[in-house]
């Protein structure tokens, strides 16, 4: 069996596992996105039926319930945001800037919700003036865009009459604006009583659909615009659960921003991040998958190995760099009944000898193989003669 060979048995028995899945079933889904099945299937099985039926149930599954809890998200935000700053002079320039993303994604909610806490709080004039091109854009389909634009056409008369009447205040100035420097050195800060937190994690959840959204639209700069904002507010750490749940690996893996002059790689290193990421979160669930597999062989009570079997213990040998899992590979070896066939097909001696430190047991195992392969080739010569 050659290499091209296993791996159309590996899939084989991959598609008849995909097909014993539960389907339809809503708690399913976490448990799918978790193990990154999305992004594995785009990337190594996108031409296999049986996948991608799953992952077209899959997302079905999760549309419905993404659109479930959007409204409830959007309530939470909108009354945390109110009282997380409410009483606050201005809102920080950072809490602007993320409304005006939320504009800027071209989401009705979104871009509702975001006019809305804008129109309903204290906005300095600069930042309402630098925004008055995206207002207008809304009016006359947006009713919270409507309320912001005449909330900037009063503010505006306002002024007008204050520098009729009295001269500016350059000092006053200054420090006004060194206070909104402070209030923008951290994410959403504030010292109110609320539960900032999950203020934020709505925040973050916003903006990573945001940039599943953009994906799916093929829309590079908005892509580039949600990757540098989730990189500019990294001091709130994203969980790595959100990025899974909208699937941003196997959409930056079909979508991304590679002939975009602007994107300067910010595409490929969020995908690094979120993959090291995985690899950390998974490594211990491939280790509880293995001893349960383990188990499950052991009480079986087979003498041999199938080559199904020994090509996903060889799967977890070569993937793991745990010592425990590569002897108990070992070990299994040693103790089950194994062809010269098997050995060779599936390299495993080459795999021993190329070990960096190889344990007792597996020069036992490399001399076990060898004497086989030499009491192979005395019964062909026996033949022969």
């Amino acid at each position: 069996m050659n290499t091209t060979e296993m791996q159309y048995q590996l899939l084989a028995q991959i598609t008849r596992h995909i097909n014993q899945l539960p389907r339809h079933h809503s708690s399913t889904v976490h448990l799918f996105d978790s193990c990154n099945l999305p992004y594995l299937i785009k990337k190594y099985c996108k031409h296999n039926r049986a996948a991608n039926r799953l992952l077209k149930t899959h997302h079905a599954i999760k549309g419905i319930q993404m659109e479930e809890e959007k409204p409830k998200m959007l309530e939470t935000f909108r009354d945390g945001f109110k009282e997380m700053f409410n009483g606050e002079e201005e809102l920080p320039g950072n809490a602007v800037e993320l409304l005006m993303h939320f504009v800027r994604s071209e989401d009705k909610d979104y871009t509702s919700l975001a006019f809305g806490l804008l129109a309903d709080s204290r906005v300095n004039f600069t930042d309402l003036v630098e925004m008055i091109d995206d207002v207008i854009e809304k009016v006359g389909t947006c009713p919270e865009a409507d309320r912001l634009a005449e909330k900037i056409r009063v503010m505006g008369r306002n002024r007008e009459v204050v520098d009729e009447d009295m001269e500016m205040d350059f000092d006053g100035e200054e420090d006004e604006i060194e206070e909104d420097d402070d209030a923008d050195a951290s994410f959403l800060s504030t010292d109110s009583g609320i539960n900032e937190f999950e203020v934020e994690d709505l925040a973050q959840e916003i903006l990573i659909h945001i940039l599943m959204m953009s994906l799916l639209d093929k829309n590079e700069q908005l892509i580039c615009d949600s990757i540098d904002f989730i990189f500019k507010t990294s001091e709130s750490e994203f969980s790595l659960d959100l990025y899974q749940k909208y699937e941003i690996t196997r959409l930056l893996l079909a979508y991304g921003t590679t002939d975009y002059d602007e994107a300067e790689d910010l595409d490929e290193i969020l995908m690094d991040d979120i993959l090291e990421a995985v690899e950390i979160k998974m490594k211990p669930r491939k280790l509880e998958a293995f001893r349960m597999f383990v188990k499950s062989l052991e009480a079986s009570g087979e003498d041999s190995l199938s080559d199904d079997t020994l090509e996903i213990l060889m799967h977890f040998a070569r993937t793991d760099s745990e010592v425990d899992t590569i002897d108990t590979v070992v070990k299994l070896l040693l103790d089950k009944d194994v062809t010269t066939i098997q050995y060779r097909n599936f390299m495993i001696e080459m795999f021993l000898m190329e070990y960096p430190e190889p344990t007792v047991d597996m020069e036992i195992l490399i001399q076990k193989i060898r004497e086989m392969e030499e009491a192979d080739d005395r019964v062909f010569l026996s033949f022969v003669i």
